[in-house]
């Protein structure tokens, strides 16, 4: 799977405009003194809009105002219409400005839309399709701002890790060991999304390359900790104690332990780890400055059993490439987290625009997660699957809202508009790497397993599997759901109509493995989407 940062050799300034790009947000580079660098690449009706000749006053004079200012913040150009802005720094000091344009419904009312659009000759078309993609407001660009910015500092970091890697492996160490040790680990930093293989790898390497007979490394669970690693302990070699007492020895080590010193532990220090007049070397693990692990090296065999530097040497190196390893790790899965929590807020802020589809896709989320898993699939496939269901309706934000919230069942002319969902949705993930495996849920969910489905009308096994799950759990939300044309069914009925539906609308294969799922914790998120739904009723009734 790509990752979220970008190549080494492409600007963190570009990864983060190429991303907003990507989900339909304009953004323009402006140079520490306010000058224009670039202007939006997008191809879209934001993007025309953005490009204007009001929209872009409007946006220098934006400009100008936070050149003054220590601490840019958001501005509010027009009613619904908000510039955003990421200051780049080298070092505390400002290099340049990416900014980006996000709209709200209240903006295409504005006068500063019907002017910017009136002055370049844009048609009424064009007016429609900026009303189709203004769908923020005031609280989600706060949390996209702070989730967009959250990205541009992983980026930024992550870059100046991978200058810090390349700094770092130019330094090698003149003897061949060294050299080949490094070399090893070197070419295996790249997979951040597994760091305990890079941790494996490290032990064994370090146990063929040192004249000790183990090698462990241990991970707390503290501040900086890569999730996966936390409180992992690796050995490679055979420890004089089970493993169980190890990582007690250990961890009660780590305190007395200084960063950036290889420590030659022996004695009552080491516990049963140094019995019988043995030494172990023992090197501490960073990330982010916080200590979250330690590398230890014990039995040294041959003629020399004394501590030396090219042992120490090599430990130090593997300790430190692992600490970048991890950090990286680390970094990644915030920024993992902040692009799944923007997919989460975009998802949310579509169901949102129909109080009855409030926790749609959050339910068809835990759904398609939980199938997944009863077909055998893994915990990391599963996760994949989850995805699925919860971009699956992310074509809906190009859809008018009078449909979206249409209080009887759609018209044959609504339907055919809403059947464009999918390809729509589509068209917006098509371009992020880290979702092309989402993409065939997103397009083909409303296929159905007798052919009689859309768009494209597949059938059986054409249909891909994800594409299967997502359509199961999407009809069995929707059923079990009150909607403004229908209450919600009875648990019973819903169940009888998927098992009557097994091979016409779904595969039989994905019923027969929901039906072995527990709902009980769809139950209590369908409860608590319907009371939120009940509140929102009322307070709109009260008012």
């Amino acid at each position: 799977m790509t990752d979220l940062q970008g190549s080494k050799s492409t600007p963190p300034h570009v990864t983060l405009r190429e991303r907003c790009r990507v989900m339909g947000i304009p953004t323009w580079r402006y140079s520490a003194g306010g000058h224009a660098l670039d202007a939006p690449a997008d191809d879209g009706a934001a993007g025309f809009l953005a490009r204007t000749p009001t929209i872009e006053r409007l946006v220098d004079g934006a400009v100008a105002r936070w050149i003054r200012e220590d601490a840019p913040t958001i501005r509010e150009i027009a009613p619904g219409m908000w510039l955003v802005p990421f200051v780049e720094q080298h070092r505390r000091r400002r290099r340049a400005f990416t900014v980006a344009l996000m709209l709200g419904p209240e903006s295409v009312r504005s006068d500063t839309v019907q002017t910017a659009l009136s002055d370049v000759g844009a048609s009424a078309g064009c007016k429609a399709r900026v009303a189709a993609v203004a769908v923020h407001s005031e609280r989600t660009v706060e949390i996209a701002a702070q989730s967009i910015g959250w990205l541009h500092e992983d980026l930024t970091q992550l870059a100046e890790s991978g200058r810090a890697v390349e700094t770092f492996s130019s330094q090698l160490a003149e003897s061949y060991e060294e050299i080949n040790l490094l070399y090893s680990l070197g070419r295996s930093m790249n997979d951040i999304e597994h760091p305990q293989r890079f941790v494996d790898l490290a032990c064994q390497e370090l146990l063929k390359t040192l004249s000790y007979n183990w090698i462990g490394a241990y991970f707390t669970r503290g501040q900086g900790a890569s999730r996966v690693l936390a409180g992992l302990s690796v050995i490679a070699g055979r420890i004089p104690c089970p493993r169980a007492v190890f990582e007690v020895t250990v961890a009660e080590m780590i305190p007395n332990l200084e960063q950036d010193a290889v420590a030659i532990v022996q004695g009552d220090e080491g516990g049963p780890l140094t019995m019988g007049g043995e030494h172990a070397l023992a090197h501490l693990v960073t990330s982010g400055g916080s200590t979250v692990g330690v590398i230890i090296a014990g039995g040294k065999r041959g003629e020399d059993v004394e501590a030396n530097a090219a042992d120490m040497k090599l430990l130090e190196a593997a300790a430190g490439y692992t600490s970048v390893v991890i950090e990286n790790a680390h970094l990644y899965e915030v920024q993992r987290d902040m692009f799944l929590g923007t997919l989460e807020a975009l998802t949310a802020a579509i169901d949102a625009k129909d109080p009855y589809t409030r926790g749609h896709s959050q339910r068809v989320a835990h759904l398609s997660r939980q199938i997944a898993l009863a077909l055998g699939h893994g915990e990391q496939d599963a996760e994949r699957v989850r995805i699925c269901g919860l971009v699956h309706d992310i074509g809906k934000i190009g859809i008018p809202e009078s449909i979206l919230r249409a209080t009887g069942r759609l018209t044959d002319e609504e339907f055919e508009v809403m059947k464009e969902h999918p390809a729509i949705g589509h068209h917006i993930l098509h371009d992020i790497p880290t979702l092309d495996d989402v993409l065939p849920a997103v397009l083909y969910h409303h296929e159905r397993f007798d052919g009689k489905g859309y768009p494209s009308g597949l059938g059986g096994e054409d249909i891909p599997m994800v594409a299967r799950i997502v359509c199961l759990a999407d009809a069995f939300d929707a059923m079990s759901s009150t909607r403004t044309y229908r209450k919600q069914m009875t648990r019973a009925v819903v169940l009888e109509e998927v098992a009557r539906c097994a091979g016409a609308q779904f595969d039989p294969d994905v019923v027969s493995a929901f039906q072995t799922i527990d709902l009980a914790r769809y139950d209590q998120m369908l409860h608590r989407h319907q009371a939120e739904i009940d509140s929102h009723t009322k307070g709109r009734e009260a008012a």
